[in-house]
């Protein structure tokens, strides 16, 4: 694993070197699977032919900008892990909600305290990974204690388990006080997870709210910061997911789509240093 979430860093040169040492250290090279929830989906089948090789690697790393050149060069395959991961078979489960963040007020933990029975009395399955402070993640291991095989709290760091979470997940909820800008976000929709965060900052800019009617926006949002109008985002999260599969999926499908690479945003950051220095070109 390289990094904490999905994707190719801008430099990705240190995986292609370790790749080739992985080559030569065995003689053979090795079938490369890159995991993506853009791949197909692991089967039990698949899993079970992957099983038969004599060797393979799996690949993932951080989503701050894909290069795909290297992907074309070095990967056999793409896998999509989704709900294999968490059942254990290709049927899917309960929605599932991720929580992968410092566990710190900013972060907007107290309203997720706060709420969290009232969550967890939704049609959900929940994981919380990360570690901060120390009321926050008691909180977390109580909860777990209390709806065992429904709650999951992993007070740790942990990048590879981040991009499984990230992956296998249906929401993110991310419902920060402030947020400048913003990059769990920008991974949860690169990796299927639609989110549910606070109108604040970078979350506003990037998470536009969804539309039912005309099927338009990226996830679900809340104005005023407080439990109630929280739960009410995740109850129009969960009545899409449930009662309208089709358009369930046409929303992970737009979210997957959005262009978060480097590309772009060089191309903002190079506008304003253009307008900075007063170039009219």
């Amino acid at each position: 694993p390289y990094g904490g979430g999905l994707g190719m860093v801008m430099n990705a040169q240190p995986i292609a070197d370790c790749f080739r040492a992985v080559c030569a250290e065995g003689g053979v090279r090795p079938h490369l699977i890159y995991m993506s929830p853009q791949g197909a989906v692991l089967t039990q089948q698949r899993a079970k032919e992957l099983a038969q090789l004599p060797r393979f690697c799996v690949l993932c790393g951080h989503y701050e900008g894909v290069d795909e050149r290297v992907l074309d060069a070095l990967v056999d395959e793409q896998i999509s892990m989704g709900d294999y991961v968490l059942t254990g078979g290709e049927l899917p489960a309960l929605a599932l909600v991720d929580c992968v963040s410092r566990l710190v007020p900013h972060k907007g933990f107290e309203l997720v305290v706060s709420a969290i029975h009232q969550i967890m009395a939704c049609n959900l399955q929940m994981v919380v990974l990360g570690t901060g402070n120390w009321n926050f993640e008691e909180a977390f291991r109580q909860a777990e204690a209390q709806y065992p095989g429904r709650f999951a709290a992993r007070i740790q760091y942990s990048a590879p388990l981040s991009s499984a979470i990230y992956g296998g997940a249906d929401l993110f909820l991310m419902p920060s006080i402030s947020e400048p800008c913003g990059l769990s976000q920008l991974i949860a929709m690169r990796m299927g997870s639609v989110p549910v965060v606070n109108a604040t900052g970078g979350l506003k800019d990037t998470v536009w709210p969804y539309n039912e009617a005309d099927e338009t926006g990226r996830g679900f949002t809340f104005q005023s910061y407080n439990a109630d109008d929280f739960l009410a985002a995740i109850d129009r999260a969960l009545a899409l997911y449930y009662d309208a599969p089709a358009q369930w999926q046409e929303l992970v499908r737009h979210d997957m789509s959005q262009d978060f690479g480097w590309d772009k945003g060089a191309e903002h950051y190079m506008a304003l240093y253009h307008k900075a220095l007063g170039d009219k070109a």
